[in-house]
């Protein structure tokens, strides 16, 4: 009788700290296209701005564009992207955190922006995210990921331009076989990995 109680007890025990599940897979469909440029956006030495309008230098960039989300309600604010350089995490901030509406000098590119980290023992000069990718949304401002919507990376380490300003993924991320990915995972509870991306032979 010990035992059958001993053997209630453990199941109702394990049965109050079972795993949550989700009830639906999360998946992104995307595309990728390294044939474009894109201005620096939010970048304070190379644009001006006038009447809140910006004007920048452009930079070569790989288009990762959402073509389908499973389900249709996730929160920009719960995707994390992560940028994994070398063995380290170059870049992680949620997708929310690197929305940035092109084409103003409204963003939020302050103090407290997500800063890029490290790319296996190289540490670049302080910068903020935008230097080497944005969020650009089809709708700006929803708080939901849409079909459409577009995270651009800059494919370039170091321009040519007069302040010689850091930029973009170091070039071993496309040359080298496994050096660098990019993953989106869904930071609610339970977290889920969402896409995987590999950059080697993205660019040149």
């Amino acid at each position: 009788m010990f035992m059958v109680g001993i053997t209630v007890t453990s199941a109702a025990v394990l049965f109050a700290f079972r795993p949550s599940y989700p009830s639906t897979w999360i998946s992104i469909s995307y595309l990728t296209n390294s044939v474009g440029y894109e201005p620096a956006w939010g970048d304070g030495s190379d644009c001006k701005n006038l009447n809140g309008i910006q004007s920048c230098l452009d930079l070569p960039v790989l288009y990762i564009t959402v073509t389908a989300v499973s389900p249709p309600n996730l929160a920009i604010k719960n995707l994390v992207f992560v940028y994994f350089c070398n063995g380290t995490v170059y870049l992680e901030a949620t997708l929310a955190q690197m929305a940035i509406l092109a084409g103003t000098s409204e963003n939020n590119i302050g103090a407290n922006a997500p800063q890029l980290q490290h790319c296996g023992s190289y540490t670049p000069p302080k910068a903020a995210f935008n230097r080497l990718v944005f969020f650009n949304q089809i709708v700006p401002g929803s708080p939901y990921l849409m079909a459409g919507d577009t995270i651009m990376l800059f494919t370039h380490t170091f321009t040519t331009f007069t302040d010689d300003d850091f930029h973009g993924s170091p070039p071993t991320c496309w040359q080298v076989p496994g050096a660098c990915s990019i993953q989106i995972y869904y930071a609610a509870q339970p977290t889920q990995l969402a896409l995987v991306l590999p950059l080697y032979g993205l660019s040149d």
